[in-house]
């Protein structure tokens, strides 16, 4: 049981850490997925520059 109280927190010191813990955990996340995102555009938009190189070759002749 002394365990127990030992690694028990108050009602409010504990809550203040677990939403900061919480809201950087998010933060992170939506970071990478923000980071993910603009990869995944970058890489579409470099595709369709390189298709569009072609396809103009393509109607040049060359």
């Amino acid at each position: 049981m002394d365990d127990m109280t030992k690694t028990r927190r108050t009602r409010g010191s504990g809550a203040l850490g677990d939403i900061t813990a919480t809201k950087q955990a998010v933060m992170e996340m939506q970071r990478r997925q923000d980071e993910a995102r603009r990869q995944k555009t970058e890489r579409l938009r470099a595709q369709r520059l390189g298709v569009a190189d072609i396809e103009r070759f393509d109607a040049d002749g060359s």
